[in-house]
């Protein structure tokens, strides 16, 4: 079975979700740090920016395919063709949102005005979106299960956490704190067996 490399830099970042979501999902994966400039002397930049996974022959660029593409091959992407549905959408809303936080709050030459924005008004925004689904299936994870025994999460839960757990770590617990169900949520994802380990021990930077 071919190994997965995944290319990034030394940091969370935009390739945080991709590991949690190979981690949650129990897969072995190498990380790859060379420099965009190797990477695309090798040919290994589809679209001259990172994150990339590599599998095989495959090589996937941008965040928003390569997770789809590990739900699926994970089976985490919601049981009916509606959850599916719902986590498509999901997901690319809080794509966007990781892309303003790292545009906004992140970069370094992001404004004190535009961070506050995204603090104020684009985060809780899209943080009540969420919560209408946690309504829905009653928690902790953002879809149900068929089956009363089992609480299944997605993919979109894993780059929920993702979002809140980067956004808590730079900006501070009060960016959630008035959402007790994000909240809940990140705690109930921290605590899966395959990623409570690797919280404790990774580079927070």
């Amino acid at each position: 079975m071919p190994e997965m490399k995944l290319f990034y830099f030394r940091s969370r970042g935009r390739a945080e979700a991709i590991r949690l979501l190979l981690v949650a999902s129990c897969t072995e994966f190498s990380e790859m740090n060379g420099s965009i400039h190797q990477l695309e002397e090798a040919n290994m930049l589809p679209f001259g920016c990172l994150p990339v996974l590599q599998y095989g022959q495959l090589t996937l660029s941008q965040p928003g395919p390569i997770i789809r593409y590990l739900a699926r091959l994970f089976d985490v992407e919601g049981e009916t063709i509606k959850q599916k549905a719902y986590c498509d959408m999901v997901s690319a809303a809080l794509l966007e949102g990781m892309e303003n936080f790292m545009g906004s709050c992140f970069d370094n030459t992001a404004s004190d005005e535009r961070c506050l924005v995204f603090v104020k008004e684009e985060l809780p925004r899209l943080l009540r979106y969420c919560i209408t689904f946690f309504d829905a299936t009653k928690g902790p994870y953002l879809f149900g299960s068929s089956q009363p025994t089992c609480v299944q999460w997605s993919y979109a839960d894993i780059q929920l956490f993702d979002l809140v757990d980067q956004a808590v770590d730079r900006l501070g617990t009060s960016v959630v704190d008035v959402f007790p169900e994000v909240v809940s949520h990140r705690a109930h994802v921290a605590a899966l067996p395959a990623l409570s380990e690797y919280l404790q021990q990774r580079d927070t930077s």
